[in-house]
């Protein structure tokens, strides 16, 4: 039996999940977003389910465990997924079959285990003991082998997701001027914590099927699950941005993902004199229109105004100004926000915004790389020099 802690903690984690799927499917999020966020919560819950199926119907149990197994694999596979999903607006099919193969040899062992007469299937599982025959012996060691796999599949779709996402940042700093909202700052955590929640899970199935007691208790991995859930039906709702103004004929709405330097303009048609033409008109524009103020600018509208393709307006910041558009208006933004820290009395925060950010932080991160100083400390060095 399992301890009145684990069936609460269960039983809690099953209630979130489907108060957070209940709340996407009445939500306006994209329904591709949705579907596939609760399918990473569907899979979640069956995991923290196993302690209240252990309790409600044990003689259940003995074929709940063996289900475990693909779900495990399919968890980082359906999550990478998930993310690739608010990275892309525009992807409407689910990964390919390659990524279900491990999450497809985990449901051929569950159902060996299926299989196995039920008091074997009871020895092995229930009891923890091993019954003779080679079919018992060799589901064992494809467990065993899968729960490792499991382990280092999911560093990989960490590994994965980050990738995506920083090349996804860097394609919102070629279309947006301030992209903080858009970042997806929670996924690091995310993925920080299924890395943490794989490992513990690992450790503690092999330390039991070792015959060692479990290195981590039971309510240890029942918390980390109920944080990674909460951690995403809190973040289900942040906004996704809008970059349609860089579709290409007969493309998709939305980008690609940031490619090396230069591999994007490589059937471009776009001569050096032309992109200097352009350079000089997004120069103009910034500083006798002073656009950069606008905290909504973005690549769409600056070429709009301009009167240029923003394809044409990105290759000609990319590679004539070796600039990407974020840093080029950032770099108006502080440039302005200097000469008002040395001539008038505002405050930062209000400095920051009058330019046209939106984020102390990001007003300060890009002060400091343009002027190797703060925004406070370049106003004490003005007191020190008068």
């Amino acid at each position: 039996m399992v301890s009145a802690s684990m069936v609460a903690l269960s039983a809690f984690s099953i209630g979130l999940v489907l108060h957070g799927i209940v709340a996407q499917l009445s939500g306006k999020n994209l329904i591709r977003s949705v579907l596939r966020l609760c399918v990473v919560l569907s899979l979640l819950a069956m995991l923290c389910g196993l302690p209240l199926a252990l309790e409600l119907a044990p003689s259940l149990y003995a074929f709940y465990l063996p289900a475990m197994l693909p779900v495990l694999l399919l968890v980082p596979v359906a999550l990478y997924d998930y993310v690739g999903t608010r990275m892309r607006a525009d992807r409407a099919s689910f990964l390919g079959v390659k990524h279900a193969s491990l999450p497809i040899l985990g449901g051929m062992v569950m159902l060996g285990f299926w299989w196995l007469p039920t008091e074997a299937r009871n020895q092995m599982l229930v009891r923890g003991d091993l019954p003779g025959g080679a079919l018992p012996a060799l589901l064992a060691i494809a467990a065993f082998g899968l729960v490792l796999l499991a382990a280092l599949g999911s560093a990989f779709y960490m590994f994965g997701i980050l990738r995506d996402l920083s090349r996804f940042r860097r394609t919102l700093k070629n279309h947006l001027s301030n992209t903080r909202q858009f970042e997806l700052r929670w996924v690091e955590a995310l993925a920080l914590g299924i890395f943490a929640l794989w490992a513990i899970v690992a450790a503690a199935l092999i330390s039991d099927n070792i015959g060692l007691e479990m290195i981590f208790p039971g309510e240890v991995i029942l918390i980390a699950t109920a944080g990674i859930i909460l951690l995403l039906s809190a973040n289900a709702d942040t906004p996704q941005p809008k970059l349609a103004a860089m579709k290409p004929s007969g493309e998709s709405a939305v980008p690609p993902l940031a490619s090396e330097p230069g591999e994007k303009y490589l059937k471009s048609a776009l001569s050096q004199s032309d992109k200097e033409r352009i350079a000089s008109k997004l120069t103009t524009a910034m500083s006798e229109k002073c656009l950069y103020r606008d905290p909504t600018l973005s690549l769409s509208k600056l070429s709009d105004h301009i009167h240029a393709a923003p394809n044409s307006v990105s290759q000609a910041l990319n590679e004539h100004l070796e600039i990407t558009f974020f840093d080029f208006v950032a770099k108006w933004r502080v440039k302005e926000a200097r000469s008002l820290l040395a001539n008038s009395a505002a405050s930062v925060l209000e400095i920051s915004l009058e330019v046209g950010f939106n984020s102390r932080t990001t007003f300060y991160k890009a002060f400091k790389a343009n002027f190797d100083m703060t925004p406070s400390q370049f106003r004490k060095s003005l007191k020190l020099q008068a």
